[in-house]
């Protein structure tokens, strides 16, 4: 004797259950893997910032959208450092507001490494970091302690704790 069993057909119902299934698990995966990614990524950041703002021989010359150049002294690049490897707060990968037209530009050197990077302020109290090590851009938006007007106040003559003995306004620049 011959059985065969007989083969029930999926509904429509089903098959739209599974797609959908399908999908949502294909997003949850995919959402993940971003997320750890973005982690690793800022995490690599923090790294190459401590290198080369980090350590004792470290110097930082900023440049502000004026044109006030800037080395800051020990204790002012410690402060620009915090606020740049800050990574309490609301960090995000797209800019959230209008750019204001306000940058401080910056470049450090140390025995490891050089590295440049750029302080947009944006509007909302968000600032835009750009950051770039050995050919390696980072670039996030983030709402946290580190406000625009602070960096501003690190770069300062006055500095944020000492002032900064090396500042030069960008009008005696053009005159020499």
């Amino acid at each position: 004797m011959d059985f065969q069993i007989p083969k029930k057909e999926r509904s429509w119902g089903a098959r739209i259950f599974m797609a959908v299934g399908l999908a949502i698990l294909v997003v949850l995966v995919s959402g993940i893997v971003w997320l750890m990614y973005n982690h690793y990524s800022y995490q690599q950041y923090q790294i190459r910032l401590e290198y080369v703002l980090g350590g004792q021989t470290s110097t930082v010359e900023t440049v502000d959208q004026s044109g006030n150049r800037c080395v800051l002294s020990s204790v002012n690049r410690r402060a620009l450092y915090s606020f740049l490897s800050d990574s309490s707060g609301k960090r995000l990968p797209v800019c959230p507001g209008k750019l204001t037209g306000q940058h401080i530009d910056f470049h450090a050197e140390s025995a490891v490494g050089e590295a440049d990077g750029t302080v947009s302020e944006i509007s909302g109290d968000f600032v835009g970091i750009s950051f770039t090590y050995e050919g390696k851009t980072w670039k996030f938006y983030c709402q946290n302690r580190s406000v625009y007007e602070y960096y501003q106040r690190v770069v300062s003559p006055d500095g944020w704790v000492e002032p900064n003995t090396e500042y030069y306004p960008a009008e005696s620049q053009q005159e020499g």
